[in-house]
């Protein structure tokens, strides 16, 4: 097998402070019926380094993502400038977070695009996000 892991940048691992590496593998009969997955679980969190941290990067060959926060709400944003003034808006204390959107706990949010996310750390709690991405392989 493969890894192709292009596209994917690193993402926080719950258990350490530091970034990871999401592999990706194709398998399948052939390469015109390949899917790639992607199975990752970060965090975010209020008042440190992990406040904003980007869920997904812009990948055309992504087909459909579902975002899952595990235990406190997040905001997602389509941009780290929108992610980066969410969190200052959190910070502030605002009731109303004015740009992205809510990802209440329990919901998964599906993701039919191929454009960057963003999550946004709602609490000083520790806030876990679930991704699971499908991409299309294209070998030309």
């Amino acid at each position: 097998m493969t890894d192709y892991t292009e596209g994917y940048t690193d993402l926080p691992r719950e258990d350490t402070a530091g970034p990871w590496h999401v592999g990706v593998q194709a398998e399948g009969q052939a390469w015109a019926a390949a899917w790639q997955g992607v199975h990752s679980t970060g965090w975010v969190q209020t008042g440190g380094a992990q406040t904003v941290v980007n869920l997904l990067p812009v990948d055309f060959s992504r087909t459909e993502a579902q975002v899952l926060a595990i235990d406190n709400p997040v905001i997602l944003c389509g941009s780290a400038a929108q992610a980066q003034a969410a969190a200052v808006q959190v910070a502030a204390g605002a009731s109303v977070i004015l740009g992205g959107s809510w990802l209440p706990v329990g919901f998964d949010r599906p993701i039919l695009n191929g454009d960057e996310l963003w999550a946004v750390a709602t609490s000083s709690s520790l806030s876990r996000v679930s991704v699971i991405a499908s991409r299309r392989h294209d070998p030309s």
